[in-house]
């Protein structure tokens, strides 16, 4: 029987994460750029891009957009447990527009990713075709018969022998291809549910995050880049958590406590004991999401 008569009947096992439980952050948006024809927004990891099917998956990125710019128009999407850049139309016509950047793969993006391990070389391309594992849904995997191409440069930024932190470009947009691609060569994304469970007791969410998004703008033809930096830490400061900057700072549970101001880099450092000093959990606040690990007493 084929993947697509599984899919047909139904004769396929349950969804390997059946029992997900949905628990979005209540975080304020993050908008990064608006104009006329677009939004551009830092999604945060744990939201739905758009709802989901189950009654309790309606809470979702685009209906808290449209709660507040009631004209936002889906473009394309991220995974719920990936965070970053996202853009969004304000016209049919954007809308139209951006989806042709995105389908003909003028539209260019960039991740940072966790990963599993020592990773070497420097630098690399995977190029396997990827396809859905009707057995374990949503589960992704390499399929060389049935599945389709699918191409993710990557870049390593620094590492250590037990993690690597990465840059990936990926060429084509399959569904988890970069969560795939990491796992073919044996370095899963830290926090990664379906593909690296065993790292979630010490890593509270996927640590992959939309870094980049660069395309050419429905009103004026330009080529525009859009950014947001990572909300995770980089692995080599295991005694501090650092805010992204030193305004998230003062947002955050860290509030009122930095220990130190980087000259020049515009960010500011705290201990651990200082962000549980705060008035929540620092896991709570979109700068310092998926920093259980460095946040508990």
């Amino acid at each position: 029987m084929t993947a697509s008569s599984l899919k047909a009947t139904g004769l396929h096992k349950p969804s390997l994460i059946q029992d997900f439980a949905y628990d979005p952050p209540d975080v304020p948006l993050d908008i990064l750029h608006e104009d006329a024809a677009i939004l551009v927004v830092n999604k945060p990891a744990g939201l739905l891009t758009v709802p989901g099917k189950l009654a309790n998956r309606q809470d979702c990125l685009i209906s808290r957009l449209q709660a507040a710019r009631w004209d936002a128009l889906t473009v394309h999407r991220l995974d719920c447990d990936t965070s970053g850049v996202i853009i969004f139309a304000r016209t049919k016509q954007a809308q139209g527009f951006l989806g042709q950047e995105f389908e003909q793969r003028r539209a260019q993006k960039t991740y940072v990713a966790r990963l599993v391990g020592r990773l070497e070389p420097d630098s690399g391309t995977v190029d396997l075709p990827l396809g859905s594992d009707w057995d374990y849904r949503p589960r992704q995997k390499v399929d060389p018969v049935h599945g389709r191409p699918a191409v993710t440069n990557w870049q390593v930024i620094d590492r250590t022998d037990r993690e690597t932190r990465v840059r990936l470009t990926p060429h084509t947009g399959r569904s988890h291809q970069l969560r795939v691609h990491m796992l073919s060569l044996g370095h899963p994304i830290l926090g990664d549910q379906i593909y690296a469970p065993e790292t979630l007791s010490d890593h509270s969410r996927l640590m992959l995050h939309a870094e980049t998004l660069s395309l050419h703008h429905p009103a004026t033809g330009q080529r525009v880049t859009f950014s947001a930096p990572p909300p995770f830490l980089s692995f080599d400061l295991p005694s501090q958590v650092w805010c992204l900057t030193a305004a998230d700072c003062v947002r955050s549970p860290c509030r009122g406590q930095p220990d130190a101001d980087l000259s020049g880099s515009g960010r500011v450092a705290v201990t651990r004991r200082a962000c549980m000093s705060g008035p929540g959990p620092c896991r709570r606040h979109p700068a310092l999401r998926g920093l259980a690990d460095l946040c508990r007493p």
